[in-house]
């Protein structure tokens, strides 16, 4: 772009005039916070190839590059004189100390990674769930509404995935495409996959629930793609990508959220303390039986802040349609199972030769956004792109009872956390004491006021409303 305002600044003031605005014209180059700050300290990406070291190396020699570009015309011939110099030379120091003193728990000089293969819950699924019989689907609008030509792919989104967003970022290809699709190709597999499902978890229970792909499934899955990589690029190029390969682990949110907090399932057996060890423990497993089958970098994701959740806010009673604050209580317990997750993983990596793994924290960043909401941008963060705020599970082929709304036009909102197929069966709905349903005017239509009782999940005790308007659908169930 920059050679494009030369050539028009030519065109309007002629060589001479465009000489003396480049030559005597101020260049500022402001960069490299992005790279320090969120590729290698926030989200620990980089910190997979590099120490802080060569990392700002690497930055500080791409901003020479940058800087002493031999096209006619462009920025080198601007930085002759001393005060230039010094100015530049200023802005390069500045980059390559400004770091922190972290520990560096993984240092790799390799430039890139071969591929990324990713292993959880509905944050990484790109579209596993559509090929499995379970309850956790999303192949139909609103989901994929974003999508490149608004199509609902199975990612639990709007749009794309953080599994997407990171290959990406990467340089490796657009989109991570799900293991199961059956129309991958042997470069898709070479590159990396997803082995995710949604409404998976640490705790076996969880995935069983609603019959989503467990993580000892997905380690099936993944001894499968080995032998298929093995056949397509040989014994060699297989251990490259599993040495060099970056692999990424997103669980626990169900399991804490869905199971603990909000339908109390795991409470029967366990207190915090424990169920989070239940869950750090199988995690531990699950880490060291990658290790075991060649994965030797690896993302260990943390929960976010779950007690934030729409639904774990509906769920813990009150006046859902006011109620602003986090459920403490499980923003406490998300937080105790990821001090203790951080703390297994640096002891794995310790233990494991050779490892490099590492603890992603996203749920400080994510709770900023949230309670700091302005200065990132953003207006709403209590409800989703299509949602209230309150329970979502937008409307499907499947009998779900639950919140859903869907506007014709929607404002820009983030934080579109879901419940996912959590619905009484249409046994429990027969048992169901029906009741005289209110009267409204307008295009409105009411389920009757219902009574359910269920000694392992929650009772229904307000009626569900849908009313249809020229401005979307909305729906809603109030559980307490």
């Amino acid at each position: 772009m920059f050679k494009e305002y030369i050539e028009k600044l030519k065109n309007i003031a002629g060589e001479e005039r465009t000489n003396t605005i480049l030559t005597k014209g101020l260049f500022g180059v402001v960069a490299s916070s992005n790279d320090i700050a969120n590729l290698y300290f926030d989200t620990h990406i980089r910190q997979l190839q590099y120490d802080i070291f060569t990392y700002t190396d690497l930055l500080v020699g791409s901003a020479s590059t940058f800087l002493q570009s031999k096209t006619k015309g462009t920025l080198c011939e601007t930085m002759q004189s001393p005060s230039f110099n010094n100015f530049w030379f200023f802005v390069c120091v500045l980059v390559l100390f400004h770091s922190t003193e972290a520990a560096i728990k993984l240092a790799d000089n390799n430039n890139t990674f071969p591929a990324v293969i990713v292993f959880g819950d509905s944050i990484v699924d790109t579209g596993n769930n559509n090929y499995v019989l379970t309850l956790a689907k999303c192949n139909f609008p609103p989901y994929g509404r974003d999508f490149t030509g608004g199509v609902a792919t199975g990612r639990f989104s709007n749009g794309k995935v953080p599994s997407d967003f990171l290959v990406e970022e990467l340089g490796i290809k657009e989109l991570l495409p799900p293991y199961l699709d059956p129309n991958l190709r042997p470069e898709d597999l070479l590159t990396g996959v997803s082995f995710a499902s949604g409404a998976s978890g640490y705790d076996p229970l969880t995935s069983a629930i609603l019959s989503a792909l467990s993580l000892e499934n997905q380690l099936k899955m993944f001894k499968e793609y080995i032998e298929k990589l093995k056949k397509i690029a040989g014994e060699e190029t297989t251990n490259t990508i599993l040495t060099k390969g970056l692999f990424g682990v997103v669980s626990g949110s169900n399991d804490i959220a869905n199971l603990y907090y909000d339908f109390h399932i795991r409470e029967l057996q366990y207190n915090i303390s424990t169920y989070t060890d239940l869950l750090v423990g199988s995690a531990s497993t699950f880490l060291q039986e990658l290790y075991r089958l060649g994965a030797r970098k690896i993302a260990v994701f943390s929960a976010p802040p779950l007690g934030c959740l729409p639904s774990t806010k509906t769920l813990a009673g009150g006046d859902i349609f006011s109620r602003k604050e986090c459920v403490k209580i499980c923003n406490q317990g998300t937080q105790l199972f990821n001090k203790k997750l951080s703390a297994e993983a640096d002891r794995l990596d310790s233990k494991l030769l050779h490892a490099k793994m590492v603890y992603i924290d996203i749920y400080s960043p994510m709770l900023d956004l949230m309670q700091n909401h302005n200065k990132y941008g953003f207006e709403i963060v209590d409800k989703g792109c299509c949602g209230t705020g309150i329970i979502e599970k937008p409307k499907s082929h499947l009998p779900y009872n639950a919140f859903w709304y869907c506007p014709k036009t929607s404002n820009t909102m983030i934080n579109a956390a879901t419940i996912h197929g959590k619905n009484l069966s249409d046994k429990q709905q027969l048992r169901c004491r029906q009741q005289n349903p209110p009267q409204h005017d307008i295009d409105k239509h009411f389920v009757p006021e219902t009574s359910c009782e269920d000694n392992h999940l929650i009772s229904i005790t307000r009626a569900t409303e849908v009313t249809k308007s020229d401005k979307g659908e909305f729906g809603f169930m109030v559980n307490s």
